[in-house]
């Protein structure tokens, strides 16, 4: 087994705590409670724009409020968890 780099280590860590603030938020505020765009980009780790850019590409769920997108956490919740399975979001270039 190989000895993990301390970059490696706090990328883990930072990792591991975006999760877990997304699953406290969820289980506090419940799956069906919705946050903004931008919201959802911090939660995700990504630039409010990457993520409109994904959405538009169809790469991501939305609903609307109005014309405004939003997310429930459960969404982002799923989202994390295809990110944790080895299969990144990306964005089409």
């Amino acid at each position: 087994m190989s000895e993990l780099s301390k970059d490696d280590l706090n990328d883990l860590r930072a990792a591991l705590l975006q999760e877990l603030r997304v699953e406290l938020m969820a289980l506090h505020l419940g799956d069906d409670r919705t946050v903004t765009e931008a919201e959802a980009a911090s939660l995700l780790g990504l630039h409010p724009k990457t993520l409109a850019k994904m959405r538009r590409a169809g790469e991501v769920p939305a609903g609307y409020l109005g014309t405004s997108p939003r997310y429930t956490l459960g969404q982002i919740r799923a989202m994390m968890r295809q990110i944790g399975n080895g299969h990144p979001l990306t964005s089409t270039q």
